[in-house]
């Protein structure tokens, strides 16, 4: 809202620095020497004025020309200065935000003790004086006459402590939240109303209302322990991923969404870009959305390379730029990422494991909290009841609060995940706690799955056990959040561990890349290969071995499958007898009539 109207005025704002550059010396006063008469002449530089500094005559005749005076810098006064460049904040703005369309941004002029006081991602407060400055040629529109460049001249800043917009809640709110709290339907009266349009997905619904939440604060801030959470939803095309995102901006205490599409690595986290006069750092999106939820559009379209970098963000909520001449520089990033995007071939597989579907590295994979598929299966009565919501959606213009008595409007469930945010639920039961440990071992030892749970899989469900007590506004976790938080990890895992030829969770695809049946298989293939080895002396063609292992049951893509593994883990090698390729197993290379067998 700032303009011309303000121009020389006291404003106070909120915002967060987008950008910062290296501190450099602002003259105040200049010390001019004639170069004929050697007299010194200063000169108060009003670096804050539209018009142009010039140098008075000097005393023996000669003009103001500044080629006939030297300057003695070391007669010369100097502040401290800096620039920064700071935009709305992200939760201010209703709805989501596109990195695609920037927000408004302002230049910051520092000096003195306000100059590295802030850093890129801090939410601060300032009171300064509106100006304006001619801009330069470099810059957009540069050179244009009459053209100026507005900027702030900071007199005051103050951090803010919250990470998203505080709110204050009527009498009547806070007694219709306490009450909605302790409503036993709580989950499903906020899942029923969360994207109303979208029908069924009410687990997926419910991990995003839990995203906003964050799990239980880490007391000890030397363990790089995590409490923001996140979530991968990869689905097939017009399964409503995109409905599911709008709706959560619309709901989100603080959210930014970008696309995997057009970002790069640095514009996800941040870069430092040497300039003329030094350092500039630019937060990117995740370091931009600190304290909220960051959604990435068509994740699996970020380059493999560019992916990487968003390990550390994820890991341990902050992002580091080293650069030679810079040094290191460390940004807060304490970002839940909430990732969208399609299978590999836009369609699922039904005879190939889920997991081999992701086209994203398995490195990044592991970092997400909870992973969720939506596949577009024909149902007659469920695909009825998503008709007649997108008719309804063309009929009426609100909600309909009838057919749902217990609907709370979008504006409603963000009052009520920003007040549930101020809960900081504790581990203060030991019996509990201990419950939950033995729960946990025994799902990992003796449970159900094929292999052992990873133990991340418990730092999950501590996370959400601590977003379950949020939601219910309690500073104490319960058992009935770790049966949740327990539950909904299962639920994740049974969306993409299941192994199609058995129809059993197979663990071994997150621990090892493959199902116990596909071990089992390969084993077996390559203990016939060894056979088929020693029966041809030491090599074998691709036609020998396949023909070879049909006969044993292992025929059509089974074969090419395990051919290709063994191949790629280097278990067979290729080698050339007679100019004609074979294969041998590594460690035992292959012979030709030259060679003696008993040698090899």
């Amino acid at each position: 809202n700032l303009g011309t109207k303000h121009l020389g005025k006291l404003v106070e704002f909120e915002c967060v620095v987008s950008q910062i550059t290296d501190r450099e010396s602002q003259a105040v006063t200049e010390a001019w020497r004639c170069l004929y008469c050697g007299e010194t002449t200063t000169l108060e530089v009003n670096y804050k004025s539209l018009r142009e500094n010039y140098l008075p005559n000097c005393r023996c005749g000669h003009g103001n020309n500044k080629k006939n005076f030297v300057l003695i810098e070391s007669e010369c006064k100097y502040i401290d200065f800096q620039k920064i460049k700071v935009q709305e904040l992200i939760e201010r703005i209703i709805g989501s935000h596109d990195l695609k369309n920037p927000m408004a941004t302002l230049d910051l002029h520092l000096e003195d003790d306000l100059t590295n006081y802030v850093g890129v991602g801090d939410k601060i407060r300032v009171i300064g004086i509106f100006r304006l400055k001619p801009k330069s040629f470099k810059e957009k529109g540069g050179g244009t006459k009459g053209l100026y460049q507005r900027y702030i001249d900071a007199l005051y800043i103050e951090h803010l402590e919250s990470d998203y917009e505080d709110i204050q809640l009527t009498q009547e709110e806070e007694k219709e939240f306490e009450t909605l709290s302790k409503n036993p339907n709580l989950i499903k009266i906020l899942t029923d109303s969360f994207a109303p349009y979208v029908i069924g997905m009410e687990k997926i619904k419910e991990s995003l209302l839990l995203q906003h939440l964050g799990g239980l604060p880490v007391p000890n801030e030397n363990l790089l322990k995590r409490d923001f959470i996140h979530i991968l939803i990869i689905g097939e095309p017009g399964v409503s991923k995109s409905e599911l995102a709008n709706f959560d901006a619309q709901i989100a205490p603080k959210l930014l969404l970008t696309s995997g599409g057009g970002a790069s690595g640095v514009g996800l986290t941040a870069s430092a870009i040497e300039t003329e006069t030094g350092w500039t750092v630019k937060g990117g999106a995740v370091v931009m959305a600190d304290g909220g939820v960051c959604v990435i559009d068509e994740f699996d379209k970020l380059p493999e390379g560019e992916s990487g970098r968003l390990h550390q963000a994820m890991s341990d909520g902050k992002v580091s730029i080293s650069k030679a001449s810079a040094g290191s520089i460390t940004l807060p990033a304490r970002t839940g990422i909430l990732a969208i995007c399609n299978p590999k071939n836009s369609r699922f597989d039904p005879t190939q494991p889920i997991l081999s579907q992701f086209r994203i590295i398995d490195s990044l994979r592991t970092r997400f909290d909870l992973i969720f598929v939506i596949k577009d299966v024909i149902d007659r009565k469920k695909d009825s009841n998503i008709v007649n919501a997108i008719i309804d959606a063309y009929l009426t213009k609100t909600q309909d609060e009838n057919k749902n008595p217990n609907y709370l409007p979008p504006e409603k469930i963000k009052k009520y995940l920003i007040y549930a945010k101020k809960f900081k639920p504790k581990l203060l039961n030991k019996e509990i706690v201990t419950q939950a440990k033995e729960d946990f071992l025994n799902l990992r030892c003796g449970g159900n799955t094929l292999g052992p749970l990873s133990l991340r899989a418990f730092e999950t469900i501590l996370r959400l056990a601590g977003a379950y007590a949020k939601l219910r506004f309690s500073n104490k976790v319960e058992k009935e959040d770790f049966d949740k938080a327990t539950e909904l990890v299962m639920y994740s895992f049974n969306q993409y561990l299941i192994d199609p030829t058995t129809g059993k969770l197979d663990v071994n695809l997150i621990n090892v890349g493959k199902t116990a049946s596909m071990l089992e298989t390969l084993t077996h293939a390559e203990q016939l290969l060894r056979e088929l080895w020693n029966q041809n002396k030491g090599h074998f063609t691709e036609t020998e071995a396949e023909d070879y292992l049909n006969e044993k049951g292992i025929i059509g893509k089974r074969f090419w499958d395990i051919w290709k593994e063994l191949r790629n883990n280097g278990t067979l090698q290729q080698d050339f007898v007679d100019s004609n390729p074979v294969y041998h197993f590594r460690g035992l290379k292959a012979y030709c009539h030259f060679c003696n067998p008993s040698q090899i």
